[in-house]
């Protein structure tokens, strides 16, 4: 799963833009492109999002490589779920 999710992340050139990332009950909202800021945001958020299984709803066209890389090594360590795609009732 993890190598889809960065395969899909991938596959647009990111633009200068940050994603839009948001905790909520049921996981974390990643959409657009990646950045290194938003490693930093979910990394300095840890104390909140390990409390309990997340799933991480992915939206995103790509971005930054080692930021998706930080981000997929955070979701792999603490055996977060994924979804790619349709956010459903999360968006």
């Amino acid at each position: 799963m993890l190598r889809l999710l960065l395969a899909v992340l991938l596959l647009v050139v990111p633009s200068q833009a940050l994603a839009d990332i948001k905790i909520q009950s049921n996981g974390l909202k990643i959409t657009g492109d990646i950045k290194k800021a938003d490693a930093e945001f979910v990394e300095s958020h840890l104390g909140d999002l390990i409390k309990k299984h997340q799933i991480v709803f992915l939206d995103s066209g790509g971005g930054d490589i080692a930021a998706v890389m930080a981000i997929g090594r955070i979701i792999r360590k603490f055996e977060w779920s994924t979804s790619v795609g349709d956010l459903g009732q999360f968006g």
